[in-house]
Protein backbone atom coordinates (compact mmCIF):
# COMPACT_ATOMS: atom_id res chain seq x y z
CA UNK A 1 0.00 0.00 0.00
CA UNK A 2 0.94 3.46 -0.90
CA UNK A 3 3.05 5.64 2.03
CA UNK A 4 0.71 8.31 3.45
CA UNK A 5 3.54 10.71 2.86
CA UNK A 6 3.60 9.57 -1.41
CA UNK A 7 -0.76 10.11 -1.92
CA UNK A 8 -0.43 13.51 0.19
CA UNK A 9 2.40 14.61 -2.43
CA UNK A 10 1.02 12.71 -5.20
CA UNK A 11 -2.66 14.58 -4.60
CA UNK A 12 -1.42 18.15 -3.87
CA UNK A 13 2.04 18.51 -6.84
CA UNK A 14 -0.03 19.39 -8.99
CA UNK A 15 -1.71 22.44 -7.77
CA UNK A 16 1.20 23.88 -6.38
CA UNK A 17 4.90 22.61 -5.34
CA UNK A 18 4.35 19.88 -2.19
CA UNK A 19 7.37 19.50 0.27
CA UNK A 20 7.15 17.27 3.22
CA UNK A 21 8.13 19.42 6.23
CA UNK A 22 9.89 21.99 4.90
CA UNK A 23 8.16 25.24 2.87
CA UNK A 24 9.83 24.95 -0.51
CA UNK A 25 11.37 27.96 -1.97
CA UNK A 26 9.15 29.86 -3.89
CA UNK A 27 5.33 30.47 -4.15
CA UNK A 28 2.44 29.28 -3.49
CA UNK A 29 3.92 26.31 -2.45
CA UNK A 30 2.34 23.77 0.10
CA UNK A 31 4.13 21.97 3.10
CA UNK A 32 2.86 19.33 5.00
CA UNK A 33 3.49 17.12 8.13
CA UNK A 34 2.13 13.95 10.31
CA UNK A 35 1.21 15.17 13.75
CA UNK A 36 0.26 12.16 14.98
CA UNK A 37 0.32 8.59 13.81
CA UNK A 38 -1.18 5.64 15.74
CA UNK A 39 -2.86 2.28 15.57
CA UNK A 40 -6.55 2.18 16.17
CA UNK A 41 -7.72 -1.64 15.34
CA UNK A 42 -5.34 -4.44 15.81
CA UNK A 43 -6.06 -7.97 15.33
CA UNK A 44 -3.86 -10.88 16.30
CA UNK A 45 -2.29 -10.56 13.03
CA UNK A 46 -0.82 -7.12 13.57
CA UNK A 47 -2.44 -3.69 13.08
CA UNK A 48 -5.43 -3.61 10.61
CA UNK A 49 -6.04 0.37 10.82
CA UNK A 50 -3.68 3.64 11.62
CA UNK A 51 -4.85 6.96 12.29
CA UNK A 52 -3.26 9.89 11.28
CA UNK A 53 -3.45 13.71 11.65
CA UNK A 54 -2.09 15.51 8.63
CA UNK A 55 -0.93 19.18 9.09
CA UNK A 56 -1.14 21.10 5.33
CA UNK A 57 0.69 24.36 5.15
CA UNK A 58 -0.20 26.42 2.24
CA UNK A 59 2.16 29.50 1.31
CA UNK A 60 1.50 32.61 -1.00
CA UNK A 61 2.28 35.87 -1.47
CA UNK A 62 -1.47 36.81 -2.49
CA UNK A 63 -4.40 36.75 -0.48
CA UNK A 64 -6.60 35.66 -3.04
CA UNK A 65 -4.09 32.43 -3.61
CA UNK A 66 -3.92 30.51 -0.30
CA UNK A 67 -7.87 30.93 -0.80
CA UNK A 68 -7.86 29.20 -4.04
CA UNK A 69 -5.24 26.76 -3.57
CA UNK A 70 -6.89 26.45 0.21
CA UNK A 71 -10.26 25.09 -1.74
CA UNK A 72 -8.42 23.04 -4.23
CA UNK A 73 -6.38 21.09 -1.22
CA UNK A 74 -9.59 20.60 0.22
CA UNK A 75 -10.98 19.10 -2.97
CA UNK A 76 -7.96 16.74 -3.25
CA UNK A 77 -7.96 15.18 -0.19
CA UNK A 78 -11.23 15.31 0.84
CA UNK A 79 -12.07 12.89 -2.35
CA UNK A 80 -9.30 10.59 -0.91
CA UNK A 81 -11.60 10.15 2.31
CA UNK A 82 -9.06 12.52 4.66
CA UNK A 83 -11.18 14.85 6.87
CA UNK A 84 -10.53 18.13 7.72
CA UNK A 85 -11.46 18.92 11.83
CA UNK A 86 -9.89 22.23 11.31
CA UNK A 87 -8.37 25.42 9.42
CA UNK A 88 -6.79 28.59 9.74
CA UNK A 89 -5.31 31.32 8.51
CA UNK A 90 -2.26 33.82 9.15
CA UNK A 91 -0.60 36.98 7.47
CA UNK A 92 3.00 37.16 8.23
CA UNK A 93 4.05 40.69 8.81
CA UNK A 94 7.70 40.67 8.74
CA UNK A 95 7.59 38.53 5.44
CA UNK A 96 4.40 39.69 4.29
CA UNK A 97 3.50 35.78 3.76
CA UNK A 98 -0.07 34.58 3.88
CA UNK A 99 -0.27 31.28 5.51
CA UNK A 100 -2.94 28.48 5.82
CA UNK A 101 -2.98 25.98 7.81
CA UNK A 102 -5.15 22.69 7.59
CA UNK A 103 -5.48 20.27 9.61
CA UNK A 104 -6.70 16.62 8.53
CA UNK A 105 -7.45 13.32 9.80
CA UNK A 106 -7.28 10.45 7.71
CA UNK A 107 -7.63 6.33 8.65
CA UNK A 108 -5.55 4.07 6.81
CA UNK A 109 -6.54 0.52 5.97
CA UNK A 110 -4.04 -1.94 6.58
CA UNK A 111 -5.89 -5.21 6.11
CA UNK A 112 -3.74 -6.39 3.03
CA UNK A 113 -0.72 -5.51 4.29
CA UNK A 114 -1.39 -7.13 7.52
CA UNK A 115 -2.44 -10.71 5.88
CA UNK A 116 0.85 -11.10 3.69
Amino acid sequence: MEDIRDIIKNALNDIAKTQWMIRPGGFPSISFRIISEKGSVFTTSGEVETEFFIQVDIWTKKDIDHVNISKLVKQKLMFLDFSRPSETEDFENDTKIFHRIQRYYYLKDNESEVMT
